[in-house]
């Protein structure tokens, strides 16, 4: 075929033979757009840092002889940087695919990951206890493609493209293509795309930062690929970073098993604290409990008692000294529950056994002591528990623990819930409470936000270093709860309806609130807090300014628009570690209207990331928000 053919141009007109050979040029010049890559990048199971590279590119179609060689030097070009099994076959009737894959080694003189992807570093670090963890940093960077289809949208799609933009291709003069059929050419052969995959070496997911597309479902255990995803429009610039926990599992036999867990329950006796249920008849007010359960440690509640059991198994688990390890060779535990909830504990059993059967629950809650008990006859101590004997995994955590379920070992990296690594959520030193009708957004230093939108919408540019709760009381009216770390923020509360809304900010040592106040859809109040003092001045939607009141332990519930009397059935008992330990049956002989809120104190979230049974959430049953 000759290019150049003089029967078939018009004088001062491009071949049309060499129309789609110029187009497909251009977009080669132009970072290759409407294609599209995927990009996974595979790590050998084995932890050893040896992986594969594996490249899937879409581009579109072209029967012409010069795309047809632009092709296949290109398929030279991966192959001469060391790319193996490269590929080229029909897609579609719009595209063509590339395949090829680039396997690296952790051998220094072997091909190496950053040969193909030069923005990313990958590190293996050894801990004392022999885990081993495996982390991803690079860059995903699309910016010129974004701004290359920005320019195809707006300027060639409305002006057309001619010579004096791509240059002198084969002699060619002129419009090369109308605007008409540059909106064609886009509108069939679609907008470019690209894709990042991540899968890490190990069981346990560490770290991953909030830019990955599927970070929340790769920390709860549910993938073991992390994904980024950019297209025309989205963040075409992000930082990545991934962790990953690989942990030796040791099987032993089942006389060996048994005197683990012997072993593990003497241990357990004296590494539990007693509690005791101290009635005293008088009530200090439902959200001041909620406060006082959570800067106190949960005040012995059973999901309190739930997490302190996990967490003194994960030092053991993950302690350097290998005699202390040993306890729990051939084991595994995790979070349980009956009565859909109502009751939260912990169960040990033989690894690759079914727990329901063979395990043993570790549970101080009903003597507020620790104790253990055969699975089989635990239901018969839980008088206050309906269902006991048909145990599931806890529904907040047990997810975080797939051993439960019949998958492979591996336990959670948080720090709440993890003894080897400071990971996971930052201990909060700060609480804000919020009850609408407003949509409450916060905003810190850096410009990062949590909250919601008003058309409720959910933002969440912290994950793990802030948690959020919504609670709905009504159609468009809903409590709002935050933990936080010791730093300043701004709160905007926007108006989602008519009515009063309340606020209050605690930490450990002070509550403040600011009473009622009126807002209408569409109004919005602001305020501040500072890293080390309370909040500043409300502003009103007139303009108006609220000091913040301190508020004391009888004062609380009603600043908050809760009447005492409303809240009978959440009311807690107060907690007391030093006084006498009291018996299940001594409880039931001296308080027989105790049983009630004995049953609403276990209605509580896992101690888990922010350590505390809080009865407020047990009583709403609300549910978590986490949006990235």
């Amino acid at each position: 075929m000759s290019l150049d053919n003089p029967d078939s141009a018009k004088p001062g007109q491009p071949n049309p033979l060499i129309r789609p050979l110029l187009v497909l040029s251009f977009l080669v010049l132009a970072t290759l757009a409407c294609i599209s890559t995927d990009i996974a990048v595979i790590f050998d199971s084995d932890g050893s840092g040896s992986g594969v590279v594996r490249l899937e590119l879409l581009y579109p179609r072209d029967l012409e002889e010069r795309a047809t060689a632009d092709v296949n030097e290109f398929i030279v070009d991966l192959a001469a940087q060391g790319w193996e099994n490269v590929g080229v076959e029909t897609a579609s009737d719009t595209h063509y695919r590339i395949t090829a894959v680039y396997p690296f080694s952790a051998d220094p003189d072997g091909k190496q990951l950053k040969d193909v992807m030069p923005d990313f570093t990958y590190t293996i670090r050894e801990a004392e206890n022999e885990y081993k963890y495996y982390t991803i940093e690079g860059r995903a960077d699309f910016s010129a493609l974004e701004e290359f289809w920005a320019e195809m949208e707006n300027n060639y799609a409305v002006n057309g493209i001619d010579a004096d933009i791509i240059g002198s291709f084969f002699d060619a003069e002129g419009e090369i293509l109308s605007a008409q059929e540059v909106r064609g050419f886009m509108t069939g052969y679609g907008e470019p795309s690209a894709t990042i995959r991540v899968t890490l070496p190990g069981q346990t997911p560490v770290d991953a930062n909030a830019f990955w597309d599927n970070e929340e479902e790769y920390l709860a255990g549910n993938t073991d690929t992390l994904v980024f995803r950019w297209s025309p429009g989205s963040r075409a610039v992000a930082p990545l970073t991934a962790e990953r926990r690989l942990e030796p599992l040791t099987s032993v036999s089942a006389a060996q098993a048994q005197a683990n867990t012997e072993r593990v329950i003497g241990q357990f006796e004296g590494a539990i604290p007693s509690g005791n249920i101290n009635f005293t008849g008088q009530f200090s007010g439902n959200i001041n409990n909620t406060l006082l359960a959570f800067f106190n440690g949960g005040s012995y509640t059973c999901s309190d008692y739930q997490g302190r059991v996990l967490r003194w198994l994960d030092t053991v688990r993950t302690s350097p000294d290998e005699n202390i390890r040993s306890m729990l060779e051939g084991l595994d535990y995790g979070p349980i529950q009956t009565n859909g909830g109502g009751h939260r504990s912990v169960v040990l059993f033989p690894r690759g056994t079914d727990w329901r059967a063979t395990g043993t629950v570790l549970d101080p809650w009903p003597s507020q002591k620790p104790r253990a008990f055969p699975i089989a006859t635990w239901g018969d101590h839980l008088w206050f528990v309906s269902g006991a004997n048909t145990p599931t995994p806890d529904e907040d955590a047990g997810h975080l623990y797939p051993h439960l379920t019949g998958g492979t070992s591996s336990y959670p990296a948080s720090v709440e819930l993890q003894g080897d690594l400071a990971r996971g959520l930052a201990r909060p030193e700060k609480i804000l409470m919020v009850r609408s009708p407003v949509a409450p957004m916060l905003t810190f230093p850096d410009g990062r936000r949590i909250g919601s939108l008003p058309d409720g919408s959910i933002i969440n540019e912290l994950p793990r270093e802030v948690d959020m709760y919504s609670f709905e009381i009504s159609p468009g009216h809903a409590q709002w709860v935050f933990f936080l770390p010791d730093t300043e923020f701004e709160v905007e509360l926007e108006g989602t309806g008519e009515g009063e809304f309340h606020v209050l900010v605690a930490s450990p040592d002070e509550t403040f609130g600011y009473g009622p106040q009126a807002i209408t859809a569409g109004q919005s109040a602001s305020f501040a807090v500072a890293s080390t003092a309370g909040p500043t001045v409300l502003i009103l939607p007139d303009g108006q300014s609220v000091e913040p009141m301190p508020l004391s332990t009888d004062e609380i519930d009603a600043a908050m628009g809760l009447n005492l009397e409303d809240l009978i059935a959440g009311t807690e008992i107060e907690v007391g570690q030093d006084a006498e330990v009291a018996s299940e049956e001594g409880l039931l002989q001296d308080f027989p209207g105790l049983l009630p809120a004995l049953l609403i104190m276990c209605l509580c979230v896992v101690g888990g990331v922010v350590g505390a049974g809080l009865i407020w959430f047990g009583l709403f049953r609300g549910r978590r928000n986490k949006t990235a």
